[in-house]
């Protein structure tokens, strides 16, 4: 069954290109503007329902057996719809973009939340979890899929797994996107031994 996604499709077409400094500060990244994705805003009924129901699809038919839904950062919102539509928990790596370094520093003199450092090829970010969610799942024994938007490089994905697995221990059966800008993550795959998959691919 070969899955279609006009209003997808339209938006990836559409969507402006930015240039943005590297990281590393090797000349420029061309970023895309995906209204799906971290820069997105206005999305309409069409392209909200058919992302949905697409990653629903996508989920079911290649994520049969996990727990919990762990969403990563803008990625989330669409973590937070697959779980509700397949009834799953959620919990999510959230970016500390925005907020004072004051309520930052309370999150983590409480013990309660930590923190992990990403470099992409466009920025450097720092991602938040609670701790005692990720301890609740590893004792509960529970098997974890990671949604995120976009896979562009795969260093925020890499890093992300790499806090689940070798830093949380808990388990994870694979992760689901809505786009993979190039062959890229086919290294992760073979990295850590599990399945991404995505509803579309573009060439950057």
């Amino acid at each position: 069954m070969v899955l279609r996604f006009p209003y997808l499709t339209q938006d990836i077409k559409t969507a402006p290109t930015l240039k943005i400094p590297r990281a590393d500060d090797k000349g420029f990244y061309e970023f895309k503007a995906y209204s799906f994705g971290e820069l997105g805003s206005y999305m309409s009924y069409e392209l909200i329902h058919e992302i949905s129901e697409g990653l629903t699809k996508s989920v079911r038919r290649h994520f049969p057996d996990f727990d919990v839904v762990a969403g990563i950062s803008y990625g989330g919102r669409w973590g937070f719809l697959i779980a509700y539509n397949l009834e799953k928990d959620y919990v999510q790596f959230w970016s500390t973009y925005g907020y004072r370094r004051c309520f930052l520093k309370a999150l983590a003199d409480s013990g309660l939340y930590k923190f992990v450092k990403v470099t992409s090829a466009y920025d450097k970010k720092i991602f938040c979890y609670h701790c005692k969610s990720f301890k609740m799942i590893k004792e509960n024994n529970e098997k974890v899929l990671v949604v995120d938007d976009v896979i562009s490089s795969g260093k925020t994905l890499d890093t992300i797994l790499n806090e689940l697995i070798n830093k949380l221990d808990v388990k994870v059966v694979g992760t689901q996107a809505i786009l993979a800008k190039s062959d890229d993550y086919k290294k992760l795959e073979e990295k850590w031994g599990m399945p991404i998959k995505f509803l579309k691919k573009v060439r950057r």
